[in-house]
Formats: structure tokens, C-alpha cells, sequence
């Protein structure tokens, strides 16, 4: 007999409802915190808590009252419930408009990044092939005009290629004029060795712990992962730039155009509101919808006819918490 009360379907659209109460504003919180799970879940759980008890009140306060008017407690809360709705719905609305909205277009963006990625690998490569091949033509250069040189100016040419390479001689590397003319093509290709070296240093471990995250964060765009999706899309912003400080660092003169960080604020549903893009009759139906269900129990909910008394003498009537 108990579980019939509990089981009716005031109650059970109320339990409906916080259902997708708490799955609207965790997953929508969950992109506005940036992937922060823990808060999420946390305001998420108060928001549902919230609800019910108001609900639960407002059912409680309107079988007390023998009258068509609402009661003072009555009004108090439907106050406080019009505050937290209001309070919840900006979470629901950044869910609904992420979701069923801006999911290609967040896709996209994110595919983009990936692909900038393998682009500045790619773009690197090129760039050492090009710096050891421009440093190759300095030193041929210098080998042709030896002989415009001044006497005692080839360490000066010397240190010219050093501040412009970075190549750091060794005491062996210290010539004499005639050495430095004989064996200036030998040292050339010592010299382009050291310096690709330079270049491509760890290079082979970046490449493996780039293709390990890029398909992982593919994956969780492709599949949609909603708890990975937020820090995911950050993390790629993080990741290129940290990559193109990680080249630069052995390669000074890389050049290498970031797309925008901004491009898309997955944290801002205001942002994503201005950016025409979204729609706002949808999360409004989705929303009336989900306080219809929370509500209903405190809409069916009879007002006492004033033959009923309780314990007490007062005037009860009948909700769906009623015992």
C-alpha cells in the first residue's frame, strides 16, 4: 500500500524531473567549469535538493490552507523556487544549446586544432631541412669569398656564423687561418651534423607523445565524450602553444601562426548566446517542460475541504506526499 502511495505519477514525473534536473545542470556546468567534475556533480545535486524540498513544502503548505487563495508560506516559496529556477537555467540552457545546437560546429573547431597539431610538426621538419640548408650556403659562401677576406678576419666571419647558428666550438674547433681555408668544408658538414642534432633533440619523443594525445583527443570528439569534452578543448589551445614553445626553444627563429584561443568559449553561455548561433525556444520548451514535472505534485495537490480535519483540528487535504 506504501509503495503504491509513493509510486504515483505526481511522484513519479517529480522524480522524472529531477532526473533531468541533475543531468542538465551537471552536464551544463560541466562545461562552463571547464570539466570540473566535482563541482558540477556538487551544484547539480543541490539544485535537485532545492527543488524537492520546495516541492515537497509547497505540497505540504497548499493541503494546510481551506481557501482558493494562495498562503503566505505558499507564496514565500514559489519566490524562492522562481529564484533557483532562474538559477539553474542558465546551466540547462548552455546544455541544451552545446548539445543539440553548436555540437558540429564545437567538432569542427576542435578537428581544426588537431590537424594544427600535425601542421606544426610537419612545418618544423621543414623548417630545420631549410635552416641546416641556408647554414650550408653561409659556409659555401664564406669558402668562395676566402680569398676577399682581410688577413685575420676569418675568426670574425667565424663568430658570425656562431652568433647566427649557435654553434658552440669546442677548443679543437680553434684554427689557424690556413686550417680554417683546408678543412673549412670539413667542418661545415661536422658543423650542420651538430646543429641538426640540435634541432631534432627529443624530437622523436615529442612526435610519439604528440600522436598518442591527438588520438585521444580525437576520440573524444568524434565520440562525443561529454566528460572529457570541456578539458579536452581547453587542453588543445594548451598543447600548441606548449608544442610551439617546445620548438621555438631549439629553434629560435620557427614561426608558426596559432589558430585563436577564443574562437569558441564552450565556458561562456552567454557567449555562445551572442554568437547568433544558438537557439533559445528550445531550452525554454525543454525548461518548461522539466518544471512542469517538478511542480506537478504541488499542481495536483487538493486544497482541504473544510469537513476534513487533521489530528490537530485544522484542515487537511490530499497531496502525493501524503501518507
Amino acid at each position: 500500500m506504501d509503495n503504491e502511495k509513493i509510486l504515483t505519477a505526481p511522484n513519479v514525473l517529480h522524480l522524472l524531473g529531477l532526473v533531468c534536473t541533475l543531468m542538465f545542470s551537471f552536464f551544463g556546468l560541466l562545461y562552463m567549469l571547464k570539466g570540473n567534475e566535482v563541482y558540477s556533480g556538487l551544484i547539480a545535486l543541490i539544485f535537485a535538493f532545492i527543488f524537492f524540498i520546495l516541492v515537497f513544502y509547497l505540497c505540504k503548505f497548499k493541503a494546510k490552507v481551506s481557501r482558493s487563495s494562495f498562503s503566505v508560506q505558499e507564496i514565500v516559496l514559489l519566490v524562492f523556487y522562481l529564484i533557483a529556477a532562474l538559477m539553474a537555467a542558465p546551466s540547462t540552457f548552455h546544455f541544451v544549446n552545446t548539445e543539440f545546437m553548436l555540437k558540429d560546429k564545437i567538432r569542427a573547431v576542435a578537428m581544426k586544432k588537431i590537424e594544427r597539431l600535425k601542421d606544426i610538426q610537419i612545418q618544423y621538419d621543414r623548417a630545420v631541412e631549410q635552416n641546416c640548408n641556408d647554414m650550408k650556403v653561409d659556409w659555401d659562401q664564406l669558402f668562395n669569398d676566402y680569398s676577399n677576406i682581410p688577413p685575420g678576419a676569418y675568426n670574425r666571419a667565424k663568430q658570425d656564423l656562431i652568433g647566427k647558428y649557435g654553434i658552440q666550438f669546442s677548443s679543437e674547433h680553434i684554427l689557424t687561418k690556413t686550417e680554417f681555408k683546408m678543412n673549412l668544408l670539413k667542418q661545415r658538414d661536422e658543423l650542420l651534423s651538430i646543429r641538426k642534432k640540435t634541432l631534432t633533440e627529443g624530437l622523436d619523443r615529442f612526435k610519439e607523445d604528440n600522436q598518442e594525445y591527438m588520438a585521444s583527443a580525437q576520440d573524444v570528439f568524434e565520440n562525443w565524450r561529454r566528460i572529457k569534452l570541456n578539458s579536452a578543448f581547453y587542453d588543445l589551445d594548451i598543447r600548441l602553444i606548449n608544442n610551439l614553445n617546445f620548438l621555438k626553444a631549439r629553434m629560435k627563429s620557427f614561426k608558426f601562426e596559432l589558430p585563436p584561443e577564443k574562437e569558441m568559449d564552450l565556458s561562456s553561455p552567454s557567449g555562445l548566446m551572442r554568437s547568433g548561433e544558438t537557439n533559445i525556444l528550445l531550452p525554454v520548451l525543454l525548461l518548461f517542460i522539466v518544471h512542469f514535472m517538478l511542480l506537478f505534485p504541488y499542481l495536483t495537490t487538493k486544497r482541504p475541504d473544510k469537513r476534513i480535519y487533521d489530528r490537530k483540528g485544522g484542515p487537511r487535504g490530499l497531496t502525493p506526499f501524503s501518507n
